[in-house]
């Protein structure tokens, strides 16, 4: 699925699941899975009302913290914690071209094989 490159320009997750699901790749329901860093500013999402009704949100432990407040209906991972966020990691793949040190190895294997954040613009 290519959608976010078709749209080109900024992608909101708003977005990009309403398309998934009026093509039928997802249905409504399907999960969300953010960081819960990331649960603190959601609220301040693009559509971030929507975006809750549309999908069940999986909050992940990044954090040390117990829980974080979530104002929306949620479930939350009891996961060990992952330090490295996705920007991190998209940025050591620039830099790097891979993601090797935080990643493991089949994971990084399948992103390269499969051309997952490489910079389509060079």
């Amino acid at each position: 699925w290519d959608g976010e490159i078709r749209r080109g320009g900024a992608s909101y997750s708003i977005d990009t699941v309403r398309e998934l699901i009026s093509t039928g790749i997802i249905n409504r329901g399907s999960g969300l899975i953010i960081g819960d860093d990331l649960a603190r500013g959601f609220s301040s999402w693009k559509n971030a009302d929507e975006l809750a009704s549309l999908v069940d949100i999986i909050l992940a432990r990044r954090l040390p913290e117990i829980k974080v407040d979530f104002p929306y209906s949620c479930i939350r991972l009891e996961n060990r914690l992952w330090p490295y966020s996705s920007t991190e990691i998209r940025k050591e793949i620039a830099e790097r071209g891979n993601s090797v040190r935080f990643l493991p190895a089949e994971v990084a294997d399948y992103i390269e094989r499969n051309a997952l954040y490489a910079d389509t613009t060079t």
